[in-house]
């Protein structure tokens, strides 16, 4: 509804698994907003270049997913945790 009172987005997740070439129109971001893909590296790239264009200042991509998700992994098969950290 165009009159509706939109509210500011805080946090606005891509998950899509295939990249999107066309996204929303219209939404409110704050200073605050987070801007985060699930994928990394070239394929968040077009995600995040929207998402600054739009003015989120806060962005992310998955790439520390993907680490800490190996290091619980790691933890799980050995009992050693590695320093995640480290890989980013």
């Amino acid at each position: 509804d165009e009159t509706a009172t939109r509210l500011p987005i805080d946090c606005l997740i891509h998950a899509m698994g295939f990249q999107a070439h066309a996204w929303p129109t219209g939404l409110t971001f704050t200073p605050k907003t987070l801007a985060y893909d699930l994928s990394y590296g070239e394929h968040a790239k077009v995600f995040i270049t929207w998402a600054k264009a739009e003015g989120v200042s806060q962005v992310s991509d998955g790439l520390s997913m993907l680490v800490y998700q190996a290091a619980f992994a790691f933890q799980r098969w050995t009992g050693m945790m590695p320093d995640a950290a480290l890989a980013l």
